[in-house]
């Protein structure tokens, strides 16, 4: 079994598929690793159709200008990631989170907000979406 007891990097280190930044770490999962930050999330506002990004925690939604959609990026790959998306405006306008493709959120296509404050949080466990 392999083991570091410490080390000191100069530039940069790639791994997991890409290239990590300051405040990442390396992270399992399971079948191999990704980079993974701790401590503040990523929270972003969105007024018009999005697609969530794998940087993305938090995404907060104002249907005030009428229904929004939020895509979910794939599925595969993504083992362990956590999403919210919260609807902020006190329209009817829904906020529509739809998974990727044919992937589905607790078993669903798609998930819908309809009320102020109302919000979803789901996590990835590779091939789909569960609301927890």
């Amino acid at each position: 079994t392999p083991s570091l007891s410490s080390a000191t990097l100069t530039g940069s280190l790639t791994a997991g598929g890409g290239t990590g930044t300051s405040g990442q770490f390396l992270q399992s999962t399971g079948t191999g690793v990704q980079w993974a930050t701790t401590g503040g999330s990523s929270v972003v506002s969105k007024t018009a159709n999005y697609t969530a990004t794998t940087s993305d925690d938090v995404i907060l939604c104002s249907a005030s200008g009428g229904a929004i959609t939020i895509t979910l990026y794939a599925a595969s790959g993504n083992s362990g990631k956590r999403l919210t998306v919260k609807k902020t405006d006190s329209t009817s306008n829904a906020v529509t989170i739809d998974a990727n493709a044919a992937e589905t959120i607790d078993g669903s296509l798609t998930k819908s907000i309809a009320s102020q404050y109302n919000s979803y949080t789901i996590v990835c466990d590779g091939s789909a979406w569960y609301v927890v």
